[in-house]
């Protein structure tokens, strides 16, 4: 791709080939009716007798998925568990996974909250968080906390927790209190991420809108856990993040587990012949060798060349796998001008896919904060999609896409659709007020 300082750049056949494929290996971009969970199962072989049902099996697949956005994480899962038109996956099927202890919610990477299959997190916390716990020392001695701490903060709350009981956040740090350990100035969730990183805690089931924590023994029995060596383990990190992200590069790896760079080649390494790699530019990129390579058009297996018209389009949440999964998001954002592509808050807003690149934001309200013409109607979600260049919204054939991507969440949170689509000149000018292009749909 070429670019100028501070100009957007059009795709070449090289990047068009690295986005569909990657759109394969996500799971997004389906429309041709089949539903990702059947393909998932036959690819997955034995990891799929873990059981759970589509959701745990796009974890499994993923190998992760990012969630400090709880909401945002449930919708990860569930788009990219979605055929063609209409989803057959709820919010209340993801979190049900969740409640059947197949996938779980913790910090195995990056100090970040990520859903992970159940089977896997103790291996992953072992691997990974070592390194982040030893990030954390400063900050701990400037909360004044220490091991001796930590270890009177694991017994009280052990004591608090077992038999299979929960706490939200603040019983949590109630029953610290009440045991002598200060919770104030964030020395509360530093305690509480700490007992995670080792092993002691994790989340459970959701009461009402609150997270709660967990035994992680009792929530997830040892039994069912897989056991590797560390070679092993490498192996299979690498192994899961290429299957679900691939193409990718070392230092795209190396970003998402947050491994030394010498520790994911190593990884790379003793994955072997498990991967297939591409050259592209001088750069390597590594895909999982049971996964279908990509044509020259970039059309897999996984994901057969669209053969409805109009772009395919993609509501991704905060913080999804698609953008932050890698180290070098220029397949996605390479486009926009400098001064966006680099902005760290682009990845946390909600993001309009069209046909694998960032073309806007969108917003979504279950109640309404007016009163009058935009009042919310019951049992409705306002969909507002904001496009950054207005020739998407203006072809007839971009609508459509926008639509049927709207009433996927729609129907994902069990509601109906009032859909709102606006446009603005490129970001690379300054911004004209938006033209609105409302839908609802009944």
């Amino acid at each position: 791709m070429r670019r100028t300082s501070g100009a957007a750049a059009e795709p070449g056949a090289d990047d068009i080939a690295l986005v569909r494929h990657r759109l394969g290996n996500q799971r997004l971009g389906q429309r041709l009716g089949q539903r990702p969970g059947q393909r998932l199962g036959q690819a997955l072989g034995q990891d799929r007798a873990a059981g759970g049902g589509p959701p745990a099996e796009l974890v499994r697949w993923m190998g992760a998925v990012q969630a400090q956005d709880f909401a945002g994480g449930v919708w990860a899962v569930g788009m990219r568990c979605a055929p063609s038109g209409i989803t057959a996956i709820s919010e209340s099927d993801v979190e049900a996974a969740i409640a059947a202890r197949s996938i779980v919610r913790s910090w195995p990477m990056r100090g970040t909250l990520h859903f992970v299959p159940a089977e896997d997190l103790r291996w992953m916390l072992r691997l990974l968080t070592p390194r982040i716990s030893a990030g954390l020392a400063w900050r701990n001695r400037q909360l004044e906390l220490d091991a001796k701490g930590f270890t009177k903060a694991a017994k009280i709350l052990t004591r608090a927790l077992e038999g299979g009981r929960c706490l939200s956040r603040p019983a949590a740090y109630s029953e610290l209190e009440r045991g002598g350990i200060s919770t104030g100035g964030q020395r509360g969730i530093h305690i509480l991420s700490f007992l995670a990183l080792s092993g002691h805690l994790c989340f459970g089931e959701r009461e009402g809108r609150q997270p709660t924590f967990v035994l992680l023994d009792e929530w997830i029995p040892r039994q069912i856990a897989f056991d590797f060596g560390d070679d092993e383990a490498f192996a299979r990190l690498a192994e899961t993040y290429f299957r679900g992200h691939g193409p990718a590069t070392l230092a795209d790896f190396a970003w998402w587990t947050g491994l030394r760079v010498v520790e994911a080649k190593r990884a790379i390494e003793i994955a072997g012949e498990r991967l297939r790699t591409e050259q592209r530019g001088g750069v390597a990129r590594y895909s999982l060798a049971d996964t279908p390579a990509a044509s020259a058009e970039g059309e897999t297996p996984l994901r057969p060349r669209r053969r409805t018209r109009g772009p395919a389009v993609e509501l991704l949440p905060p913080w999804d796998e698609y953008l932050v999964g890698y180290r070098d998001r220029t397949a996605a954002l390479g486009h926009l001008p400098d001064h966006l592509d680099r902005k760290l808050e682009l990845l946390g807003r909600p993001i309009v896919l069209v046909d694998g690149r960032a073309r806007g934001f969108w917003r979504r309200e279950l109640s309404s904060r007016e009163r009058g013409p935009r009042e919310l109607s019951p049992g409705t979600v306002r969909v507002s999609v904001e496009l950054w260049e207005a020739p998407i919204v203006e072809m007839d054939a971009g609508i459509p896409g926008i639509e049927r991507a709207a009433a996927r969440y729609a129907a994902f949170v069990g509601r109906e659709l009032e859909l709102e689509v606006s446009s603005q000149r490129s970001q690379a000018t300054p911004p004209t007020p938006p033209t609105p292009l409302k839908r609802r749909s009944r």
